[in-house]
């Protein structure tokens, strides 16, 4: 199967839900693939959610970590 994916944000996490600027991954079609996407906490809503679409048919097995830092200090 081929994947793709995209980060979205929500106000309220129930409705409005929108994609993030700079927060889509690049198609992956039944291969390793490592991607990192970097994004402004100040550009995004309280709420945000990976949303992943799988096309075809085959095994797609994927993990999506995030985490915050301090940019100074």
């Amino acid at each position: 199967g081929t994947m793709t994916g995209k980060i979205q944000d929500s106000a309220d996490g129930s409705t409005g839900w929108a994609d993030v600027t700079g927060g889509g991954f690049t198609a992956v079609a039944q291969a390793v693939s490592k991607q990192v996407l970097t994004i402004n906490r100040d550009g995004i809503k309280r709420y945000i959610r990976f949303v992943g679409t799988i096309a075809a048919s085959g095994t797609t097995t994927y993990s999506v970590n995030g985490y915050g830092l301090k940019k100074y200090g």
